[in-house]
């Protein structure tokens, strides 16, 4: 009975592998840009793309994959083979944007990269007032897609005055490309569009060396029950607004 037993579980164990779940390694791609510049600009598109990434890594089950090594190969000839063979993805989410004054477009789909087969796609319509909602809906249907079960709720912050975000995003593009400094430049828009939206004063905070001890600062202070998180409202507020208040006394003893 015993050596039975015995069989039975080193029978077992060598299945494993073979029955466990395989972990899952997304990559999000650049949105294809309807409305970048003939410069190459694509804020629009890496702005959705990164947002859902944020969002997305805020589920343990998955790894998700920075933005940094998935949007090098946007311009592969097979980027989704490539993806799979040398970064080790899964799957892949990619999708396409569109904006016309005010009016936006946005398409996504989740792809499974051992069989280049479309799992889930999307489509929406709405303003640019409606980009918020837009990229968490994107990120919970990825996650319940892959998740199979239970609910997903990641979201990449909360929303803000849009000129603020589109100033930001164009910093965040600039950032990617190297220019710093024009990154400074257009967070400070950002925040003249909206002041105490949390995006830019913690993009400065990590970026600049003045405002260092500010963020480890709201870090220790968000702690706890509201303890800094992109799925928070409470927290980023709570960081923006001591951020805020530092870059006010700042900028008022003219050190900034």
């Amino acid at each position: 009975m015993t050596a039975f037993f015995v069989a039975a579980v080193v029978g077992w164990w060598a299945l494993l592998p073979e029955i466990a779940p395989k972990r899952i390694v997304v990559a999000v791609l650049p949105f294809d840009d309807g409305t970048a510049q003939a410069n190459g600009a694509s804020w629009l598109g890496e702005g959705i793309a990164d947002d859902v990434r944020i969002a997305l890594a805020q589920t343990p089950e998955f790894v998700v994959l920075e933005s940094a090594a998935s949007f090098a190969y946007r311009d592969r000839r097979h980027p989704f083979r490539a993806l799979q063979d040398e970064l080790g993805a899964t799957h892949a989410v990619a999708g396409g944007a569109r904006r016309n004054g005010d009016s936006l477009e946005v398409a996504a789909h989740l792809i499974y990269l051992a069989e280049t087969t479309t799992l889930w796609e999307d489509d929406w319509e709405g303003g640019m007032g409606d980009f918020f909602a837009i990229r968490d809906a994107i990120a919970q249907a990825v996650a319940q897609k892959l998740l199979l079960l239970g609910e997903a709720h990641g979201t990449a912050g909360p929303p803000v005055a849009v000129p603020a975000y589109e100033a930001f995003l164009r910093a965040r593009a600039l950032e990617r490309s190297g220019d710093m400094q024009g990154a400074e430049h257009l967070m400070r828009e950002s925040l003249r569009h909206d002041a105490d939206n949390p995006y830019a004063h913690t993009w400065l905070a990590r970026h600049l060396d003045l405002f260092a001890d500010t963020l480890n600062r709201c870090k220790a202070r968000t702690s706890g029950p509201t303890r800094l998180s992109a799925n928070s409202a409470v927290a980023w507020c709570s960081l923006s607004a001591t951020v805020a208040r530092a870059w006010r006394e700042c900028r008022d003893q003219a050190r900034c």
